[in-house]
């Protein structure tokens, strides 16, 4: 038969199994691209020694397959493109589970973030592993834990004699089957990577649900740090280095550098976790004629905002923040709250322009915050700050000016409800130390009460930016609390000043009550 017969004699029994197999196939055919040319030479690039004979058999297949996709043979199409191969796994995983009758594995690496941490001996690994978990919440898993657990699951005796590509594969089922089971955890510090070939199967793998992180630390000063001798960490460094383990370090995505003081590595930690779960958000720009304070304060704002973006060079941002931020001012009782983002060398040029607003707003208590982007990308703030950071992310909050560019971290509710439980105690404390005093600040004690009512309230998913309704939706979840008729006496008498200070802080006690043991 000449070729053009044999390529038909070849469709029709294709065809022909095709047919007869359509009662019981659910198709799936993976891709690297819909135009037959691209499919075929995106398959050969993955290919080392590709004759010309294997070259025209590719693109004949490439032909075949897409004609069959053409003619609806399959029920799915998954497009390879350059995607991790969990991702793959993950789709074909999802059209199966719709066709099975017995539940599929749940994946659960597609929810997860997962560093990996690699070094040479007595880096900082496993200090940096432990900093992720104490201070950002991470579950911190060994290597070695994972691959024997997968040995023993697939009665593997010798887990470390399968090749580095088979190891991370078992790796990654290990991690798989751990997710899938503990669905609360999707953070996760993976230790300690010694294998360079196992560590980019991993990447391949795992894609950008992988982040590998290099600690990369001087010999001298892992041998004075080490808990062993210089000794025993030279044998294991060449022990390392026979696997690969130092040029781990040219494919890592973040290389800390570990040759200063600790808090150094744990505010290098601390940009690190926030850049993976505080999404950066360029905040609104919010002209000072909507914050609907007086025009003199109006008038001053401005020219402090003139002031400031001609002579502070490191200037990044400025924001009214509080109530006059929300629009909400009140002159007389309302605090002007400015929030200013610039390098410590603005400092001088920060101070004159404020002593010049002092002037012009003769009165108005001025509440000013200045702090450095630096603080601002490790989360190095009070509570009250990580609060103001999270309505600016959301837009709950404008600024009067930014730089170009400029973006923060936006925290999430949850993190900002568990950071503010912070200001509870210190909300308590002072206003213990207020009601002591002999000359009652009846402002002061409003304003602490109503913080601590904000504090509680987060933790029961409500956040209330407004002093009085943060008191009134705290009234309404405390019902016998106190009278709702403080809420308008409070600001004026000594004695509803006090009353609605004592109901506060009596529901933050209660919340520490200890129940008698059942008998």
């Amino acid at each position: 038969m000449d070729q053009r017969t044999t390529s038909d004699h070849t469709d029709i029994v294709s065809n022909t199994c095709l047919n007869e197999l359509d009662s019981f196939r659910t198709g799936v055919v993976l891709l690297h691209s819909l135009d037959p040319t691209d499919d075929a030479e995106r398959s050969l690039a993955r290919e080392q020694n590709a004759n010309d004979v294997y070259r025209r058999y590719q693109h004949h297949l490439s032909r075949q397959v897409l004609r069959l996709v053409n003619d609806r043979r399959f029920a799915h199409i998954v497009l390879v493109d350059d995607r991790p191969i969990m991702s793959i796994q993950d789709k074909i995983r999802a059209v199966f589970a719709r066709h099975m009758t017995e539940p599929s594995p749940p994946a659960g690496l597609s929810r997860a973030t997962i560093v990996a941490l690699g070094g040479m001996s007595e880096s900082g690994k496993s200090s940096a592993a432990w900093w992720l978990q104490q201070r950002h919440g991470f579950t911190r898993l060994k290597i070695g834990y994972l691959l024997e657990q997968a040995a023993a699951r697939h009665g593997v005796e010798d887990v470390y004699s399968l090749d580095e590509t088979t190891q991370a594969e078992v790796l990654v089922d290990s991690l798989d089957r751990f997710l899938a089971a503990h669905y609360f955890s999707d953070h996760l510090t993976i230790e300690s990577l010694h294998r360079y070939h196992a560590t980019t199967a991993l990447q391949a793998l795992l894609g950008p649900t992988l982040t590998t992180v290099y600690v990369d630390t001087p010999e001298d000063l892992r041998q004075k740090r080490g808990s062993v001798g210089a000794q025993e960490i030279a044998e294991r460094d060449q022990v390392k280095r026979s696997r690969g383990a130092h040029r781990i370090r040219g494919i890592a995505d973040l290389v800390l550098r570990n040759d200063r003081s600790a808090l150094h590595l744990y505010h290098a930690l601390d940009r690190f976790a926030v850049s993976l779960r505080q999404p950066g958000k360029s905040p609104q720009a919010r002209p000072t004629t909507q914050l609907a304070a007086p025009p003199q304060v109006t008038t001053h704002l401005e020219r402090l905002v003139q002031d400031l973006t001609t002579r502070a060079t490191t200037l990044e941002m400025i924001a009214v923040t509080g109530s006059g931020g929300r629009g909400k001012y009140q002159h007389g009782w309302s605090d002007l709250d400015i929030l200013i983002v610039a390098g410590d060398e603005a400092m001088p040029a920060i101070g004159d322009a404020l002593a010049n607003l002092r002037r012009g707003v003769n009165g108005v208590k001025l509440g000013l915050t200045v702090v450095t982007r630096q603080e601002c990308l490790a989360g190095a703030l009070t509570p009250r700050l990580i609060h103001t950071l999270r309505q600016l992310g959301t837009g709950a909050l404008g600024v009067q000016w930014r730089a170009p560019g400029f973006d923060l971290p936006c925290p999430s509710a949850a993190t900002d409800a568990l950071t503010s439980h912070a200001d509870g105690p210190a909300s308590a404390i002072e206003l213990r130390r207020q009601l002591l005093s002999p000359i009652l600040d009846k402002r002061a004690v409003f304003k602490l009460a109503a913080l601590l009512a904000k504090v509680m309230l987060r933790l029961e998913h409500q956040d209330h930016s407004d002093d009085d309704r943060a008191l009134r939706a705290f009234d309404e979840a405390h019902p016998s609390a106190f009278d709702p008729s403080l809420l308008n006496t409070a600001r004026t008498s000594d004695t509803d000043s006090r009353a609605l200070a004592r109901a506060v802080l009596n529901a933050w006690l209660d919340t520490l009550a200890t129940e008698a043991p059942s008998s």
